[in-house]
């Protein structure tokens, strides 16, 4: 039987929060809010914010429209060919 120990390097914290867990009611709760703002961003113009926002509302209908011709094409299937 193999030896399941594994030889793990220790990784350094460099404070990159995925979850928040600072939640009111849990043990660990601490009322300050740490300031995690990046202090070097620019902020977004409206030009690049109008930009993202029209990609993102541009996929989400791709997405509407490809079900909605996969459903249509069901429907047709189901009516011309299945159901005969």
């Amino acid at each position: 039987m193999p030896d399941k120990k594994r030889n793990r390097d220790i990784e350094v914290d460099d404070d990159y929060v995925v979850a928040d867990m600072n939640i009111e009611g849990l043990p660990w709760y601490r009322k300050e809010e740490p300031s995690r703002k990046n202090p070097n961003a620019e902020p977004m113009s409206k030009r690049s914010m109008w930009r993202y926002t029209f990609v993102a509302v541009g996929a989400g209908l791709t997405i509407v429209f490809i079900f909605g011709i996969l459903g249509a094409a069901f429907i047709w299937f189901c009516n011309n060919i299945w159901f005969r």
